[in-house]
């Protein structure tokens, strides 16, 4: 499907297959991206369009760096898990 991602190595080290993508929308020329899991499934994606790669590719580093600190709250128990 793609070319092999330079993190491949280290995702199969690791045991993880999700990686991103990052494309732009030919209607309204905007940038979106959206997080893969090892099917190829969408399990989380940018919903809002940017004007420029850039800033998208910025949304995306902050969700990999940030990950593992987000809190999961529970709206049905509502509360923090």
């Amino acid at each position: 499907m793609f070319k092999t991602s330079p993190r491949e190595g280290l995702n199969k080290f690791y045991g993880l297959s999700m990686y991103f993508i990052l494309f732009q929308n030919p209607k309204n020329n905007r940038w979106y991206w959206s997080l893969k899991n090892n099917d190829h499934q969408t399990i989380a994606a940018g919903v809002r369009g940017y004007a420029n790669k850039g800033d998208a590719l910025d949304s995306v580093e902050l969700v990999r760096r940030n990950a593992p600190l987000f809190s999961i709250y529970d709206k049905s128990l509502k509360k923090w898990l």
